[in-house]
Order: structure tokens, then C-alpha cells, then sequence
């Protein structure tokens, strides 16, 4: 991790990605699923941003706009100072090697059907990097840099275990030198004895390469272990983003500590007479609450937060800014 970078890498401001819901015979259009509704943040180079959230709050629907996997439905997201979404086919094309994103599932985003070594060259085949012996030689590099011997490039997938797959996956998205990764829940589908493995894998390519990171993750004490600073995202919305001390020592939004009060405790006692940290289900993105979107769920929710939604304010912070979206964020006592 770094120590408060200053320059901008990734620079968001108020992305939106809505998806059409559509019926009939003439497939009109008769709403949206509101996935990612008007975020702006930025990512400065050398830090890793840890982004948590429920599911369905709209965490991989972010990482894959910042990519122009999706193309947003409106916003802007500038990489390196550069509006992706003004950039043509050969400029994204080329903007396209320096960000790559590492996929949550190991055993559904590698081809069964390609050895290992075809599958980390194919980036470099791709983007024509280097000639046949160069890509060979790195794809010798890559596999001993993620933890694997020169001998797997001649295997297939389904021979290793769900760890390696995913540090095949990890050197695939290394294989192009990118300078921006999305880790897209990339130790989800792992066993947790695996889990610690892989994030410090991601922790140390990141010291060695001077990697940039935005670590998408529902778990709490692997986010907070590799982040410099975490977003907390509901239903489409960022409600609090600070420095990891900061949201994690000194949180703001009722939705945020709800998350921090679930996090698992060692003693199986306690655990068990633990109330639950936060009730109901996240409602749906396609007809989102007026008001805070969090209000159904919040044990602070008044009038104010069913009929306004509140805007995004700073509220200190020990290092950088720490915002929080609430009417009401307090500091913990």
C-alpha cells in the first residue's frame, strides 16, 4: 500500500449505468434496473480502492464501466487524463493494455479448451506485443511471478485447483504491463485458506509494479487489509468513502457500521446471541425508495430521509477527505 498518493489515475464523475427493462411484443421500454446511479470518485495512482457493498449494490456493474466493458449510460470516467468515451476504436484499443480486470470466477473465465500458456499469451498476441520468442518468455515470467512453474503453460484449466486458476488469471491481466486493475471479487469463489494467499500476491505485484487497483469485495477484513481507502456502495450509490482508518475506525453512514457490526466474530457464544446487524433486503434497482435509498433498512430514518435525498458532504477525515451521503452520519461512540 502507499502512503496518500496524489496523482489522479482514474477519474469518475457521475457514472450511470442503467439497464432497460423491456416487454412485449415490441420490446418496448418500461423502466430501468438503476445499477450505478451517479457516482464520482477518483483513484490515485499507486493506491489500491477497496469498493464493498451487498450484492446488488452495483459493485461489478462499476468496475466493468471504468473499463468500457459496459458502456455507461451517462458520466464521464478519464484514465490518465484521457475521457475514455471520446476516445476511437484504435485509442481505446491501445488504453486497453494499461487496464486490465481480474474476474471473480477462476473456474468460468479461463477457456478449457486453451493450455495455460495460450491463454496468458493471448493478450500479447492481441496487442501484437513483442514477437513469438518475446510473448514466449513472458509468458515463462508471468507464471513464476503469480507462484506457478514454467511446466503449467503446457496444461489445461480443469488441472488446477481453483487458487491456481486464479493466479493464471492474475498473470493474464499482468501480461500487458497494465498500470490499472480491477479486481472484480476476485477471492469470492476461493477458499478462505486460499483468500489470504491471493491478497498478498495482489499486495506484493502491487508494491513490485506500482499497481493500481480498484479491489471490488463483500469481505470486510480482506478489503481492509489491502485498501489505502474503501468506498461503501448501496443500490447504486456510494453513501461513504474515506481512508481505511477512517471508515473503519471512525464510520459515518448507519449503513456502513450495519456492515461493520456483521462482520464475524471468533467466539461462536457470542456470535449466536448477536441481533442481526442490519434487517430487510436491498430493495430493487429497477424502483428504488424515494428519499435515501437507504431509509426502508436505516434505524436513524426520519421524514427528511423519505422525502430527501441527501447530498455528499465532507466530514473530516485524518488523511484525506471522508465524505459520507446521510442527514444524519454521525461519529460512532
Amino acid at each position: 500500500m502507499t502512503d496518500t498518493p496524489e496523482r489522479v489515475l482514474v477519474q469518475v464523475r457521475d457514472l450511470k449505468k442503467h439497464f432497460p427493462i423491456r416487454r412485449g411484443v415490441l420490446r418496448r421500454q418500461v423502466g430501468a434496473v438503476q445499477a450505478v446511479d451517479g457516482l464520482t470518485f477518483d483513484i490515485h495512482e499507486g493506491e489500491t480502492l477497496g469498493l464493498v457493498g451487498e450484492s446488488g449494490s452495483g459493485k461489478s456493474t462499476t468496475g466493468r464501466a471504468l473499463l468500457r466493458l459496459v458502456r455507461p449510460t451517462a458520466g464521464s470516467v478519464a484514465f490518465d487524463g484521457d475521457e475514455l468515451s471520446s476516445l476511437g476504436a484504435e485509442a481505446l484499443r491501445a488504453r486497453r493494455r494499461e487496464m486490465q480486470m481480474i474476474f471473480q470466477d477462476p473456474y468460468a473465465s479461463l477457456n478449457p479448451r486453451m493450455t495455460i500458456g495460450a491463454i496468458v499469451r493471448e493478450p500479447l498476441d492481441i496487442h501484437e506485443i513483442g514477437d513469438a520468442a518475446g510473448r514466449d518468455r513472458r509468458v515463462d515470467e508471468l507464471l513464476e511471478r503469480v507462484g506457478l512453474s514454467r511446466a503449467a503453460r503446457d496444461r489445461y484449466p480443469h488441472e488446477f485447483s481453483g487458487g491456481q486458476r486464479q493466479r493464471i488469471g492474475i498473470a493474464r491481466a499482468l501480461s500487458t504491463e497494465p498500470r490499472f486493475i480491477v479486481a472484480d471479487e476476485a477471492i469470492s469463489a476461493l477458499d478462505v485458506s486460499i483468500q489470504a494467499q491471493i491478497v498478498n500476491l495482489l499486495q506484493d505485484l502491487a508494491d513490485e509494479l506500482g499497481l493500481t487497483y480498484l479491489f471490488i469485495a463483500h469481505d470486510l477484513t480482506m478489503v481492509r487489509h489491502i485498501s489505502d481507502r474503501v468506498a461503501v456502495m448501496y443500490l447504486g450509490r456510494i453513501v461513504e468513502l474515506g481512508t481505511r482508518d477512517d471508515v473503519f475506525e471512525r464510520p459515518l453512514h448507519p449503513y456502513t457500521r450495519a456492515l461493520l457490526d456483521a462482520v464475524p466474530i471468533p467466539d461462536p457464544t457470542a456470535e449466536a446471541r448477536r441481533p442481526p446487524a442490519l434487517g430487510g433486503e436491498v430493495p430493487s434497482p429497477a424502483d428504488p425508495p424515494s428519499g435515501c435509498r437507504f431509509h426502508p433498512r436505516c434505524p436513524l430514518a426520519t421524514d427528511l430521509c423519505r422525502t430527501k435525498d441527501p447530498h455528499t458532504r465532507e466530514a473530516g477525515g485524518t488523511a484525506r477527505p471522508h465524505r459520507v451521503a446521510c442527514h444524519h452520519a454521525t461519529q460512532p461512540e
